[in-house]
């Protein structure tokens, strides 16, 4: 078991990497940003879809829905890491500003939490990553 001031490290290093992620998904847009923070088993929930599983299926939504047309951004508000230092999770809000098919600008907003694996190169890759939509900013 980590101790104390390694466990708030640890949370450091995990909200780090969330933030990674929002930093690389608005250079490359979500979907394909995406497959840099995604485990090889990672699972992302998609509305109204069944989930993608692993990083091929990410890959290969992601060729199919160019998100160039939108920007997704977030900041995780707490991390939290289990004991064995090895599994955590973050969450946040997060707002995703797009057209909508009449052509008119919109932005959605909601919630997100994402489950993290410490790989063995040290590195956070998501093993599990879900959002909700909310009717306004959350705050």
């Amino acid at each position: 078991m980590p101790a104390a001031g390694n466990m708030d490290s640890l949370r450091a290093s995990l909200m780090n990497a969330d933030k990674a992620w929002n930093d690389a998904s608005l250079k490359k847009g979500y979907a394909h940003s995406r497959v840099d923070f995604a485990a090889d088993e990672g699972i992302e929930l998609e509305p109204n879809e069944m989930p993608l599983v692993g990083k091929q299926a990410m890959n290969d939504y992601a060729a199919g829905h160019p998100d160039t047309a939108q920007t997704s951004q977030w900041m995780a508000t707490k991390a939290e890491v289990a004991a064995s230092g090895d599994l955590g999770y973050t969450y946040g809000a997060y707002s995703l500003k797009m057209k909508t098919k009449r052509g008119t600008d919109t932005t959605e907003y909601g919630t997100y939490v994402t489950v993290w694996k410490k790989q063995s190169d040290g590195s956070w890759k998501f093993v599990a990553d879900a959002s909700v939509e909310s009717p306004q900013q959350v705050k």
